[in-house]
């Protein structure tokens, strides 16, 4: 019978005891950075909870808008010939989207967007707001410009391109992190 003893594990015999782990190892850290070590302290508890509480905003909200949409008719179900012109193209604004073509984050739809909350007047294109306001819409939209002319805006976008009602869609994901236009 020969005996091993160690911090975390203790045999003996027949029978083994593994000791408890350390409670800084113990936990699973699924969003930790290690930016302290082994020691697991509260500033790395609050990282992990806000960026647990941002990815899951940003997962409702998404799951939100796709529920907006219900009702209209998605790009990619229609044929090519009855598309749309503006929808015939690819996407031509962000880089890794170039090769996604248009129809296939649009969805038609003839209603235009109902503003729920918001400084913005009634009537305006919705997509770019006027200076100094801001709108939520449904289909969820959130639209924020100040009145130096930097805006935000994220969710499924209306573009007013097409000059038929029927023609009009809503472009969804669509997110601009900080513009400035004037």
């Amino acid at each position: 019978m020969s005996i091993f003893l160690s911090a975390s594990n203790v045999r003996c015999g027949y029978r083994r005891y593994r000791a408890p782990a350390p409670a800084s190892r113990a936990r699973l850290h699924f969003l930790s950075f290690g930016l302290s070590g082994t020691v697991y302290s509260n500033l790395d508890k609050l990282m992990e909870l806000t960026i647990a509480i941002i990815l899951g905003l940003i997962v409702w909200w998404h799951i939100m808008v796709a529920c907006s949409l219900i009702g209209t008719r998605w790009g990619l179900l229609i044929p090519y010939n009855e598309l749309p012109e503006p929808l015939r193209g690819p996407h031509g604004d962000w880089l890794l989207a170039r090769r996604i073509p248009r129809f296939a984050t649009a969805f038609l739809s003839p209603k235009d967007p109902i503003k729920l909350l918001g400084s913005a007047p009634k009537g305006v294109h919705y997509d770019i707001v006027p200076l100094g306001t801001w709108v939520l819409t449904w289909p969820l939209f959130f639209a924020f410009r100040t009145k130096a002319g930097w805006m935000t805006r994220f969710g499924a976008r209306r573009d007013y391109t097409a000059l038929e009602p029927n023609n009009r869609y809503y472009q969804w994901p669509s997110f601009t992190p900080f513009k400035r236009q004037l």
